[in-house]
């Protein structure tokens, strides 16, 4: 008893202990699903479901689309911006371009007023959706298209479209420049004023000045004359001032002229080498020496064109070095002829001729520079002269009169520069002459008729395919869809032994009337092949809370029995915790034992004189109510099945983990090849691991129900960790 207790916390089995105990070997669990993916599975399994469901959505698309189906009208115009008569002088109105008066084509107002106009029952934020309008690059052309279900009305819905937008221009144009012109009318009021009080003390300092020179009895005709003539050198310095400027606003026009012409060209000759270079990519090879040489180019090319498109006049090299640099760059690739063709030249020739222009502007300032210099020293000249012939007596009268006509000059120039600007901006206002013309007008001759039949035949299949498809697709994803027990085992990568097979086996009696079926031989097979060696011990528990059934255990120690098996069934199951599965009693008139089960509430029968002798079960055992093990052994009437029951008597404490249960199954193990062990279920998770460290093989038996449990995946969780030996699941 001493050497008993010593052993009762120990629990080693075979010399081995629960944790660092390896694992069985046994198969993977939740290897790659090998079924097929799921549209492939539908073609291949319900090919003729599909070909029927096709036909069909190919007649109710046919019936769609011929009994809704309606004809269409494609019409086409154009409009042309012929732009606006400018008066000389400043310009003082930037007209927007064609991107913007395509967005005020489409505008909820204009398509209000078409909408209105026609009756129609579309609203305006709709109508855009019917219109297509095309911009061209470097063209003054605005391509406009509708469709629409009647020929005539798309024409007439085209043309009166037009018609507002020309109009629109104009009075867009007529409102911005009177907003323009109130501005300015502020600004020529104030120069006005400014004007009149600067004359009003012009007056006043000649006054002073005529008043000092009569009191020094000077003769003032010559000093007036002298200061006339340095007036005159100050306003034909002003005059040669603003002939420069127009020259520099020239030169300023000229420059952004020419920026923009070498900007289409370059980009023009890089997109075509850029063609080029893609089209005899194509011919190599991805990843080649070639094909690297080829895509190096192209970079390049990217390179250069974003270049361009970042960059600006002042940091720009000449046309003619970024030529010679581009030449040199497709030179490998691409024929340099292709900068010499006919349109090249024209536009090489035109950027030719601005830059010659903008020369000859440059060139026709500095005469004008050296004379605006001449003036401003003759001026200077006559100004000291005036003073020495004033004297100094009037001295500071003379510099305020020069002072005051100079700036009564300059705020006369500035009032006849605003009111310039409002002269030009009033006769672009009274300006008749529409900004554009309509080029091409929407007609018979431009419309093209069609139907919608085509769009709502493939509108009409494609719905119909896949509201029949669907039902078809659905089944196949239920099929393949995984049980929840499947799922279950694959988190924790354990077999799944047998699907559907405990609801074959509620019946609780044991006999060897129950028959033996496939699944049940293929439970044994893999309790054999995974338990090699002989005397093995394999542990059942549920991951519920009923125990395995009687009948599935009958059954399997019968098939191994049947293959020459030596099998022994414990009942391991403390009757306080759980039902019991199996029980003893005596037969009535015979000394045989039946194994009778208690899974729908029947109570072992008790042993009386008049039948048999009491037996001793597990839990006699493990209290020490009994000694030797060979007393607990109790025939079957299934030859090669013995039976331990598991008492009438609540385990010990702790029943699990003494010496007696090891002492048990070494015995055990040398008497019998298999030992079945109904052990308790996962809410008895400590006396499950206990049992499973002793034991050579586990296996699990769970349904749907209890895998919803926490309490199932904890367990099976524990006993990974453990390494214990997971043949599979049974459910």
């Amino acid at each position: 008893m001493d050497t008993k207790k010593q052993q009762y916390l120990e629990i080693p089995a075979n010399g081995h202990s629960a944790v660092a105990r390896p694992a069985t070997q046994r198969p993977l669990a939740a290897q790659a699903d090998s079924s097929p993916p799921l549209l492939l599975a539908v073609i291949k399994r319900h090919w003729g479901l599909l070909a029927l469901s096709a036909v069909a959505a190919l007649a109710a698309a046919y019936w769609g689309a011929t009994s809704f189906g309606s004809p269409t009208a494609e019409a086409t115009a154009q409009l042309i911006y012929k732009g606006l008569p400018m008066p000389p002088g400043p310009r003082v109105y930037e007209p927007p371009t064609l991107t913007t008066y395509r967005e005020i084509a489409f505008s909820n107002p204009l398509m209000q007023k078409v909408t209105d106009h026609f009756g129609l029952a579309v609203p305006a934020s709709e109508m855009p959706k019917f219109y297509e309008c095309a911009v061209t690059q470097n063209s003054s052309i605005l391509r406009f298209s509708i469709n629409w279900g009647d020929e005539q009305d798309a024409i007439a819905i085209l043309n009166y479209t037009l018609g507002l937008l020309i109009d629109q221009a104009r009075t867009d144009r007529v409102s911005l420049l009177r907003a323009h012109m109130t501005h300015y009318q502020q600004q020529q009021a104030a120069a006005q004023q400014e004007a009149v009080r600067t004359l009003e003390q012009l007056h006043a300092a000649r006054q002073r000045e005529a008043e000092e020179m009569s009191s020094g009895n000077l003769v003032n005709s010559m000093h007036n004359s002298t200061v006339q003539l340095a007036i005159a050198s100050q306003a034909a310095m002003d005059g040669k001032r603003v002939e420069m400027m127009g020259i520099d606003e020239q030169v300023a026009e000229l420059d952004t002229r020419i920026f923009e012409l070498t900007n289409q060209l370059m980009l023009q000759l890089i997109g075509t080498a850029k063609n080029e270079i893609e089209n005899k990519g194509a011919r190599y090879t991805q990843g080649s020496r070639r094909w690297e040489e080829v895509q190096s180019v192209r970079e390049a090319l990217d390179d250069m064109a974003d270049r361009i498109a970042d960059g600006h006049p002042s940091d720009r090299s000449s046309y003619s070095e970024w030529k010679a640099e581009f030449v040199q760059l497709i030179s490998p690739e691409v024929d340099p002829g292709l900068v010499a063709t006919d349109d090249v030249r024209t536009q090489e020739a035109l950027i030719r001729q601005t830059t010659e222009g903008r020369a000859a502007l440059a060139l026709s300032r500095i005469p004008i520079t050296k004379q605006v210099e001449l003036f401003e020293q003759q001026r200077l000249k006559y100004e000291q002269n005036a003073v020495k012939l004033a004297g100094s007596v009037t001295a500071t009268a003379a510099n305020d009169v020069l002072d005051l006509e100079a700036k009564l000059q300059r705020t006369q120039s500035k009032l006849a520069g605003i009111e310039s600007q409002l002269e030009n901006m009033r006769q672009l206002v009274e300006c008749d002459t529409p900004e554009f013309e309509v080029f091409i007008p929407a007609s018979e001759d431009t419309t093209e008729l069609g139907s919608n039949k085509k769009k709502l035949f493939v509108l009409i299949f494609a719905l119909a395919s896949v509201l029949m498809a669907t039902p078809i697709v659905g089944y196949e994803a239920l099929q393949q869809r995984d049980a929840p027990v499947t799922a279950f085992a694959n988190r924790f990568s354990i077999p799944v032994i047998a699907e559907r097979m405990l609801k074959n086996f509620q019946t609780p009696s044991l006999s060897r009337e129950v028959a033996v079926d496939d699944d049940v031989r293929m439970l044994a097979l893999r309790i054999q092949q995974t338990v090699g060696k002989p005397n093995g011990v394999i542990m059942f528990t549920s991951l519920g809370e009923t125990p395995p059934p009687v009948a599935l255990i009958s059954s399997l120690a019968e098939c191994l029995a049947n293959r020459e098996e030596r099998v022994l069934l414990i009942d391991a199951v403390d009757p306080v915790r759980n039902n019991s599965l199996l029980a003893v009693t005596p037969s009535a008139g015979r000394g045989d034992m039946l194994l009778l089960g208690e899974s729908q509430g029947q109570e072992p029968e008790e042993p009386t004189p008049e039948n048999s002798s009491p037996r001793f079960g597990l839990s006699d055992f493990l209290s020490r109510e009994c000694e030797g093990v060979q007393s607990l052994i109790q025939p079957t009437l299934c030859p090669g099945v013995d039976l331990i029951s598991r008492g009438n008597a609540a385990f010990p404490r702790e029943a699990m983990a003494s010496s007696c249960m090891t002492e048990l199954l070494n015995h055990c193990r040398h008497a019998y090849t298999k030992v079945l062990v109904v052990g308790p279920g996962a809410s008895s998770l400590a006396d499950v691991e206990m049992l499973a460290a002793r034991s050579d093989g586990v296996v699990l038996t769970a349904d749907d129900d209890s895998l919803k449990s926490p309490r199932a995946a904890t367990a099976v969780r524990e006993l990974v960790e453990l390494q214990a030996p997971l043949i599979g699941i049974v459910s």
